[in-house]
This record gives C-alpha cells, sequence and structure tokens, in this order.
C-alpha cells in the first residue's frame, strides 16, 4: 500500500504487523510537524475512527492511504464546531428529558438519560481536543467548565443512588443546561 504523508508516498507491505508500524510512523511524524491527524483515506473512503481495524479488514485490497492533516488552529475550529454540534443534538431533548423526570422516570426516560449521557462523554471528548489545540488562556477557561460538568455529572450520581429523580431532573434542566450555554459562549 502507498501512504501520502505531506509531500511524501512511502511504500509499505500489506501485513498487520506493517499496518501498526505505518500507523506509529504517521503519527510520529505528525506531530513532529505540529499538526493533527483530521482522518484517513484508505481508497478514496473517508475514514474518521478506528482506522487500523479498517484496513485490517481489508488488508489484502488496499491501495492508498492518504492522511489529512489539520493545523492547531484549525484543529481547534473543527473541536468548536464539533463542541457546537453536540449541544445542539441533545439540548433540544434536555428539557423533555427533564420534565419525563418530574413525572417518575419510565424505562424510555432511562434509554433516553443513557443516551444523555453518552453525549456528555463525547462532549467530554471534543473538549479535551479543543484544550490540546488551544491557547494557555483558553486551556484555563475550558478546564474551569470540564471542571464544573464534572462536579454536576458528580452531583447527579449522588442522585441516581438515592434515586432521587426530581433532583436528577432539576440537575438537567438548570445546572447542565446552564454549563452547556458556558461551553457555547467559550467557542
Amino acid at each position: 500500500m502507498q501512504v501520502k504523508l505531506f509531500d511524501r508516498t512511502i511504500e509499505y507491505e500489506n501485513s498487520a504487523q506493517t499496518v501498526e508500524q505505518m500507523l506509529a510512523h504517521t503519527i510520529e511524524q505528525v506531530q513532529n510537524h505540529g499538526r493533527y491527524i483530521h482522518y484517513f483515506v484508505v481508497d478514496g473512503v473517508d475514514v474518521y475512527t478506528d482506522v487500523y481495524s479498517y484496513i485490517i479488514q481489508r488488508l489484502a485490497n488496499v491501495r492508498t492511504v492518504e492522511v489529512i492533516t489539520m493545523t492547531k488552529e484549525q484543529y481547534a475550529q473543527y473541536a468548536k464546531e464539533t463542541i457546537r454540534a453536540y449541544i445542539a443534538d441533545i439540548s433540544p431533548d434536555i428539557e423533555q428529558l427533564a420534565d419525563e423526570f418530574y413525572k417518575g422516570a419510565s424505562s424510555d426516560t432511562w434509554q433516553q438519560f443513557d443516551r444523555f449521557l453518552q453525549a456528555l462523554q463525547l462532549l467530554h471528548g471534543a473538549m479535551e481536543a479543543w484544550k490540546d489545540a488551544a491557547d494557555e488562556l483558553k486551556k484555563q477557561q475550558i478546564a474551569v467548565i470540564q471542571v464544573e460538568l464534572q462536579e454536576k455529572l458528580q452531583q447527579m450520581l449522588k442522585a441516581l443512588e438515592v434515586g432521587d429523580v426530581v433532583l436528577i431532573g432539576d440537575l438537567i434542566c438548570y445546572e447542565i443546561v446552564h454549563v452547556l450555554e458556558k461551553i457555547k459562549s467559550e467557542g
């Protein structure tokens, strides 16, 4: 397979061990250039996650792998856009989710709550990426918001432990929404 990175093309053997070496070398080169991997293009297909598994599953047929990178500024902007998208995706459902807890939390409510927590986890990951690419002042501001969000999630965990569904609704509706608004305003 041919791997295109920056202005170079390197030929690699199509084997599992070589894929590991190729990815390690790619990551090292990208970091040495002060850039970030955005995604890979494997035989014309954009691959954003788990490129190793994607290549291994198609190992015998992979011909080209192009590495798409971003500058620190581009990476920070991408992370902010991702955060905005996560917030936009979960915002319409937050009030409804809180209302469901006020009404007594059905099994559907708990499924929605699980999806909500998964979205918050993705949001946390995007915030880590944003923080990684941010200047020092912004890193501090993001860290403060992350601590606040973590505190609210700890309060929610305590409410879960005692079965206080009304408190869970309050935390979602008032506290978590407030933190999400802070995150949006920082971007």
